[in-house]
C-alpha cells in the first residue's frame, strides 16, 4: 500500500505540468456562461393613464386607478383569478413545475414601469424566454381588458387614449460574464476536474511500464538484488547546496 502511494506521488511529481488540466473544465464553464443568454427581458407597452379606472372587485367601488394599482403591483399580478388562470389553463403543469413558489417567481420576475404619460410596460425579467413571453401577453391582455371593464364600471367615457396594447412584444437576451448564482455550480465543475486529473494521473502511472523499486526489477529478472546506486543528481545538489559559503 506504502509503495503505491509513493508511486503515484512519484507519478505527480514527475508530470506535474498536468496539473494545468485541472483549470480547463471550469474555464470552459465560465466561458460558456458568458456567451450563452441566461436571462430574459420581455417587454409590452400598454396604453393606460394614471387616471385610467382598472376594474377590481376586491375594491368597494368594483374598480380603482391605475396610479393606485402601480403602488402595489401584486394586487395585479397575484391575485387569485390570474393565478388560477395560468396554473390550470394557460400552462398546465406549471404547479407540477414551480410548486409553491409561483408566487414569490411572478413577484420577482415581473412589474409594471411608466414610460410616459401616456403609456406603461409590462416586464418580465427571468430566466425562461417561453414563460416570459406567456407571462407578459397574459398580464398585459389582462390589464386592458380591466381598463375597459373599469370604464364601464365607472361610467367614463371613452378617452383620446384608449387602453390598448402600443406595438408588440419585445424580447432581449441578456449575457453576463459572472453572475453570483454559477459559484455553485463552479465549485462543482472544480471538484469534477480535479477528481478527473486525479484519475488520469493514477491511469497513466499505472500503465507506465517502467521498473519503479528493486523489488519489481528482482521480480521480474528473477535475480537477487546486490546493491543499488542513489540517484546521483540528488547527491550532487546536496554536496553543492553545503559546499555553497554562507553570504551576510
Amino acid at each position: 500500500m506504502y509503495f503505491n502511494l509513493k508511486r503515484y506521488l512519484y507519478g505527480m511529481a514527475k508530470r506535474k505540468w498536468m496539473g494545468v488540466l485541472i483549470i480547463i473544465i471550469p474555464l470552459a464553464f465560465l466561458v460558456i456562461s458568458s456567451l450563452i443568454p441566461d436571462k430574459y427581458t420581455v417587454i409590452q407597452n400598454v396604453v393606460i393613464r394614471d387616471d385610467a379606472p382598472v376594474a377590481l372587485m376586491t375594491e368597494p367601488e368594483g374598480f380603482m386607478t391605475y396610479e393606485r394599482l402601480s403602488r402595489d403591483a401584486s394586487v395585479f399580478f397575484l391575485n387569485s383569478y390570474s393565478l388560477t388562470k395560468l396554473t390550470s389553463d394557460i400552462m398546465t403543469g406549471w404547479a407540477e413545475k414551480y410548486g409553491s413558489v409561483i408566487g414569490d417567481m411572478i413577484r420577482e420576475s415581473m412589474s409594471l414601469q411608466r414610460l410616459n404619460e401616456r403609456t406603461v410596460q409590462i416586464v418580465y425579467v427571468g430566466k425562461s424566454r417561453e414563460v416570459g413571453e406567456i407571462l407578459v401577453g397574459f398580464y398585459a391582455d389582462r390589464l386592458v381588458k380591466k381598463a375597459h371593464e373599469g370604464m364601464i364600471r365607472s361610467n367614463s367615457s371613452l378617452q383620446a387614449d384608449k387602453p390598448g396594447l402600443e406595438g408588440g412584444m419585445v424580447t432581449q437576451e441578456m449575457k453576463s460574464h459572472w453572475r453570483p448564482e454559477r459559484m455553485k455550480p463552479l465549485v462543482y465543475c472544480v471538484v469534477a476536474s480535479v477528481f478527473l486529473v486525479l484519475l488520469l494521473f493514477g491511469f497513466i502511472e499505472w500503465n507506465d511500464s517502467s521498473l519503479k523499486s528493486e523489488r519489481q526489477i528482482a521480480r521480474y529478472t528473477g535475480l537477487p538484488i546486490l546493491g543499488n546506486i542513489p540517484d546521483l543528481n540528488r547527491v550532487a545538489q546536496v554536496i553543492h547546496s553545503k559546499e555553497r559559503p554562507n553570504t551576510v
